[in-house]
């Protein structure tokens, strides 16, 4: 350690809190990766959050592998306009929301909502240095919005409807807050699990498909009873 140390001009206490800081980010991915990619074995979601925040000096990275002009061309295949209010479910680093928000303009609104309290406080922090104040942070479970009825012209996630402990109870809660003839658009994981999407969507009744590209799929909300607006914050 001390020849380590020597040869990369460190203390040698720097060194090993690397060194440990390293072994940690090779364990949880070890962990995460091996259950959900070889065994193909969904992880219990809490356990996968506590495994997920473990990478999070890792995220800069990860947000790299899908750019801006990546993130805004899904967005706009979303409808996503300015004048408009924008919901999306599961920021991971929050680049999604600070591009929609920038999309929807000055006359438009972004809700940005995820339940790991790191997210938000990331997302909260590059807002505030973006001065974004059309942007507005939510920590809460994806069924929980706490937005008023028919709020909401387009819903957007991406990459975590998976993750969703309560699907469809999620789909209630995002009918419920769209607007008549609302977007609700996922782009996930695999083209599998937007298939499994699109099952679940017709089973609650309450989208209809528009548009299926492999991992994307865009829906418009159904014309639905009174029950079906109020039923979002059931299990």
């Amino acid at each position: 350690m001390a020849q380590v140390a020597e040869f990369l001009h460190l203390p040698p206490g720097v060194v090993i809190a690397i060194g440990i800081l390293l072994l940690a980010l090779i364990l949880s991915a070890f962990l995460y990766i091996v259950p959900k990619f070889v065994l193909s074995k969904p992880l219990p979601v809490r356990l996968e959050y506590l495994f997920y925040s473990f990478l999070v000096p890792l995220l800069p990275l990860m947000d790299l592998m899908r750019p801006p002009w990546w993130r805004r061309k899904w967005l706009q295949r979303s409808d996503v306009r300015e004048g408009m209010v924008v919901l999306e479910e599961g920021i991971g680093f929050g680049t999604s929301p600070i591009i929609a928000a920038r999309m929807v303009g000055p006359r438009g609104k972004v809700y940005a909502l995820d339940v790991m309290p790191l997210h938000v406080a990331i997302l909260w922090v590059r807002a505030k240095l973006r001065r974004l104040r059309n942007l507005h942070i939510i920590l809460s479970d994806a069924k929980y919005t706490g937005l008023p009825d028919r709020s909401v012209d387009v819903v957007f996630t991406c990459d975590a409807f998976h993750e969703f402990p309560d699907k469809l109870g999620t789909l209630r809660e995002l009918s419920r807050v769209l607007k008549e003839d609302g977007i609700l658009a996922v782009w996930d994981e695999t083209a599998k699990k937007a298939e499994n999407v699109v099952r679940l969507a017709n089973e609650a009744g309450l989208f209809s498909l528009v548009e299926q590209d492999g991992k994307f799929c865009k829906f418009r909300k159904v014309k639905s009873e009174t029950s079906h607006e109020t039923g979002g914050q059931t299990n």
